[in-house]
């Protein structure tokens, strides 16, 4: 699987317009939902989940996110001057759009490497389709453009999310092979940081790092 964890989000919620419904609150037969209990629970993350791994190169070269092992410190959960945890807790679900969410369901499922757990409708051509993907189970939905809150430009923009991946550029290699368009080429922003884009053929922008924070995080909670 290329795709392992998600480093940034952003949710565009769906409005209820003149479409009706979202169709990620739509029951079987087409009823709202007012809660999303029907879905299926999230599976648990593996017990041998690899310790965190940092990616290095020799001095002049650039980083991509080769990984060797390391020893790396825990990492505590973020809290407050109060001890409360902040408003924002963590990272929970990416919204992608496609005017064929069949097609971009089969495209991710290719990428994935797993099918999506979570469809409405559950019959005929969805308009939602959700994966969970990656060491903490992330979200990664597909939306119908009928349902963009504020229509689609035609050209990708906005927010950038970045997914963790071992290797950056073979991971853009293979979006490519996909179909996919480069939309920035890898880039080293700092030593354990290496950034790349692409544009996937549905019109949204996805992002790859290798991220040490990540895998930090990752190791120090799979040593817990």
């Amino acid at each position: 699987m290329i795709v392992n964890g998600l480093l940034a989000f952003c949710h565009a919620g769906v409005a209820a317009g003149e479409l009706g419904a979202d169709p990620r609150q739509l029951g079987p037969d087409g009823s709202r939902l007012d809660d999303l209990d029907h879905r299926a629970p999230a599976g648990e993350v593996p017990g041998d989940v690899q310790r965190g791994r940092r990616g290095e190169a020799d001095a002049g070269t650039p980083l991509v996110g080769f990984p060797v092992d390391v020893a790396v410190p825990p990492v505590g959960v973020t809290k407050t001057e109060g001890g409360r945890p902040p408003m924002l807790r963590g990272l929970t679900t990416v919204s992608f759009f496609a005017d064929d969410v069949t097609a971009a369901q089969r495209w991710y499922s290719e990428l994935l490497g797993i099918e999506p757990y979570f469809a409405r409708p559950s019959d005929g051509t969805p308009a939602y389709v959700e994966f969970r993907v990656g060491d903490y189970q992330h979200e990664l939905g597909i939306i119908d453009s009928r349902f963009a809150p504020h229509g689609r430009t035609g050209q990708a923009g906005g927010a950038v999310i970045y997914w963790h991946v071992d290797d950056v550029r073979a991971a853009v290699k293979r979006l490519e092979s996909m179909g996919a368009m480069v939309h920035e080429e890898p880039v080293e922003r700092g030593p354990g940081f290496v950034t790349a884009s692409v544009v996937d053929p549905f019109g949204n922008i996805l992002g790859v790092m290798y991220n040490r924070h990540y895998l930090e995080v990752l190791g120090s909670r799979a040593g817990a």
